[in-house]
């Protein structure tokens, strides 16, 4: 299980962006190290296990959603850690009134686009591995993708955001 301790923080935050629910977010990450603790086959190579790992939280992820027969987003990531250190009160007023928005944006998204940009913009994964993890090919989580951050973008100056 300490292999998989490495994934833990980015494991968490996909998981509180897909169940908006920090506890359950936790609970569920805690299972998925379990799993992959006692899994007989683990792929090769990090960037493999890494995919394989994200998988699994996704998985969770999706059963708990179904369970809940709940799909509605309530972010609680802080986006506070986006806003300058270094920046006057002014700015740093306004920085996060932007992330605010960027976070009620985000919230109108679907789960489809939400899980999509967490994984390719939040947590860096590549788009082969969001493939995996999502079990689609690079060419539609590209096409997702765009249409997610488009959709995105429309949600953010709907709601007064500047870009």
């Amino acid at each position: 299980m300490e292999q998989w301790l490495v994934f833990r923080a980015g494991a968490l935050i996909l998981a509180e962006k897909l169940i908006a629910d920090k506890s359950e977010a936790q609970d569920i990450v805690q299972e998925a190290l379990v799993k992959a603790g006692k899994a007989r086959k683990i792929p090769d190579g990090e960037e493999s296990s890494r995919a394989w790992f994200f998988t699994i939280v996704h998985n969770l992820c999706i059963d708990t959603l179904r369970v809940r027969h709940r799909l509605k987003y309530d972010s609680t990531i802080s986006m506070d850690r986006e806003v300058c250190r270094n920046c006057g009160p002014q700015e740093t007023l306004e920085k996060r009134q932007q992330a605010d928005q960027l976070r009620q944006a985000i919230a109108q998204l679907s789960l489809e686009h939400r899980e999509i940009i967490a994984l390719k913009d939040m947590l860096d994964f590549n788009y082969s591995q969001v493939g995996q993890i999502l079990g689609l090919t690079p060419g539609t989580v590209m096409s997702r993708l765009h249409r997610a951050r488009t959709q995105l973008r429309e949600h953010f100056l709907t709601i007064g955001g500047r870009l």
